[in-house]
């Protein structure tokens, strides 16, 4: 598992986003992408019913993972619970 982290801004998917992981076959989830998307397409004002969501996405996307002994990557700002959980 690869956990990609840091601040809002701090260039998480600039240097270690999709594109890079997608490149190298592992899979990667974003949950600020995801909750943008679910959002239609606006990064402001995210609802916490999307955000909700969006965290459990994130858990079924690492339990999948976790059950296919596959690695994976996904990117967090570390807000959620659940990214903390999993990141130790």
């Amino acid at each position: 598992m690869v956990v990609v982290a840091g601040p809002p801004g701090g260039g998480k998917s600039t240097l270690l986003g999709r594109d890079y992981f997608s490149v190298r076959g592992i899979p990667y989830f974003n949950i600020d992408e995801r909750c943008r998307d679910l959002n239609r397409g606006s990064s402001g004002n995210i609802p916490l019913p999307i955000r909700r969501y969006a965290n459990q996405e994130l858990r079924q996307f690492c339990g999948d993972q976790f059950q296919k002994q596959q690695t994976f990557a996904f990117e967090t700002t570390l807000r959620a619970p659940f990214a903390i959980e999993q990141a130790s």
